[in-house]
């Protein structure tokens, strides 16, 4: 097995596991990583990608529920959205 770039920590924010539990995933790609977490839809609120060589922070993520009541159809939708900022 080939050694990753970056390590992807993920959790719930109510539940965390804290430290290398919330260890999720390990990828060479950032926009891999990003996409597979979005798939996760409902799983995580948080995550943080994390360069494995010197364990600096490059990119964190966290997910936002819009809901939105849908009037014809009697019926409540929510939308996930992830917003992600860079670590200065």
């Amino acid at each position: 097995m080939t050694e990753k770039k970056y390590i992807v920590f993920a959790g719930n924010q109510w539940y965390p596991q804290g430290g290398m539990k919330d260890l999720f995933l390990q990828s060479d790609n950032i926009e891999d990583i990003k996409l597979f977490v979005i798939a996760t839809n409902d799983d995580f609120d948080w995550c943080q990608i994390v360069e494995k060589e010197s364990f600096d922070i490059v990119l964190k993520g966290t997910r936002e529920t819009d809901f939105h009541y849908d009037k014809e159809k009697g019926e409540m939708h929510y939308i996930n959205i992830w917003e992600w900022e860079k670590n200065d």
